[in-house]
């Protein structure tokens, strides 16, 4: 037997008495049927918690040694190390529980710096809690406000990480995946005019794989004021009888200006199609900020839809305006105009609405008229309702308001918060990456063995 399987060995025998001790002691205090099954789990996990915390106190030294490698230690940067201390007690904070174990320590004078090869290599370098605890503080900020995270984490951890920690945890993830996000387009460029260069994919209408493109913003209470984050969401779409099922959904949110906004949509657009040939299917509100990214992005071959429910709203506000409280004269007055949108007829209903301003003698009726009819000559082009259903395309743009919702607002427009701007722009990148599923691999984590558990 070498010498590495007989430490394995004396660990193995020096844990089983301490899971022999624990599960006695467990066991000794539930002894009768009378013994409620809740609390049993409870305890279970707190005797296992120990088992865990002893288990890493042990496998540390095993695994890392003491971090000791001579004299001197030479850090990435090129910076040389004088080992100082050659045993010195560190504790750190785990799922388990907190841990002690010995490490080496080295400085370097000109800078100032104290540094473990141990702390390097277990990734706790000036940090207090465990990886596994960061990554679980992060999941909970992302999703929740951080002293509500923190109370979920005792209760369910029976670790405590204070709110304040699980919030500078979180917003440090979270400028990191904003900061690659930022890394991501340092060649994507604006020309004179402030316009990106077409996105590097290959367009064909005749494509069999339809890429559906939404975006739009909505408002995040800031220090400062409310400001407009915007959001992207690219995906495909099957049918199911009368359904229409999203796949392959994919989010990208900031808060930043346009110009940076519509060069990572660049990026996020290229990412996604990969290069293969793609139906391009845009589908947005009336404003301009939308369609003009579109065609820098996709200057030619792109499907360009207004979304149905915007037109139809307006169309029933002045309904309403018109005919006031006679909900006969409004439904019937609606029923005919969508009619004539469904059949992709938009010439009459620019007609309709010609004759009743030139009818109209109230002013603020014949304004609200005068602004749809510019709406609709803006959009006509975007109108062929009766087309884009016969190619079977979706004419909505409910996945984006949607997307607002869950990506954004759910997290970052709760009541009483109110964000600083920069932490609001790193929580949108966060959460867009979390609803992704990228989250994960930001943090290195690449196979999660837990997740084996809630399958068997």
């Amino acid at each position: 037997m070498d010498s590495k399987q007989r430490e394995i060995e004396e660990l193995i025998d020096k844990l089983t008495v301490v899971f022999k001790s624990q599960i006695k002691e467990l066991l000794s205090k539930f002894s009768s049927s009378s013994t409620k099954f809740l609390d049993f789990e409870l305890n279970l996990h707190k005797k296992l918690s120990e088992i865990g915390r002893a288990t890493l106190e042990d496998a540390i030294p095993y695994l890392y040694g003491n971090g000791y490698v001579g004299p001197t230690f030479t850090s990435e940067e090129g910076d040389v190390y004088g080992c100082y201390e050659k045993t010195k007690i560190r504790t750190l904070k785990t799922i388990f529980g907190k841990v002690s174990f010995e490490r080496s320590r080295y400085y370097n004078e000109e800078l100032g710096l104290t540094r473990s090869v141990t702390d390097i290599h277990m990734d706790i370098e000036g940090k207090k809690y465990c990886p596994l605890l960061r990554y679980w503080s992060c999941l909970l900020g992302t999703v929740c406000p951080f002293d509500e995270g923190s109370d979920i984490m005792h209760k369910l951890t029976g670790a405590s990480v204070s709110a304040s920690d699980v919030r500078n945890i979180t917003e440090g993830i979270a400028k990191k995946i904003a900061k690659e996000h930022d890394k991501a387009i340092l060649r994507v460029k604006l020309d004179e005019e402030d316009k990106v260069e077409p996105a590097k994919i290959t367009v064909n209408k005749n494509s069999e794989k339809i890429i559906y493109f939404e975006t739009d913003g909505c408002h995040v209470p800031t220090l400062d004021a409310w400001k407009e984050c915007k959001t992207l969401l690219l995906f495909e779409m099957k049918k199911e009888g009368e359904k229409n099922i999203l796949l392959n959904k994919h989010y990208f949110s900031s808060l930043r200006d346009i110009k940076y906004f519509k060069r990572q949509v660049k990026k996020q657009l290229e990412n996604y199609c990969k290069r293969k040939e793609v139906n391009i299917v845009c589908i947005g509100d009336g404003a301009d900020w939308i369609w003009n990214m579109v065609h820098e992005l996709v200057p030619e071959g792109v499907t360009e839809i207004l979304d149905w429910y915007h037109i139809e709203e307006k169309i029933w506000e002045l309904a309403n305006e018109l005919y006031l409280e006679d909900k006969v004269k409004i439904k019937s007055f609606v029923d005919e105009q969508l009619e004539w949108l469904k059949k992709g007829n938009t010439g009459i209903l620019i007609q309709n609405l010609c004759k009743l301003k030139n009818k109209e003698k109230n002013k603020l009726k014949f304004e609200l008229i005068d602004r749809l009819l510019k709406y609709i000559e803006n959009n006509k082009e975007r109108m062929k309702y009766d087309l884009y259903k016969k190619e079977g395309h979706c004419i909505g743009s409910g996945a984006i308001e949607s997307a607002n919702k869950y990506v954004i607002q759910r997290r970052l427009k709760l009541p009483g918060i109110r964000w600083e701007p920069e932490n609001a722009e790193y929580m949108a990148h966060l959460r867009a990456e979390y609803i992704n599923r990228k989250l994960e691999g930001f943090l290195g984590i690449n196979y999660n063995p837990l997740l084996e558990i809630a399958e068997t």
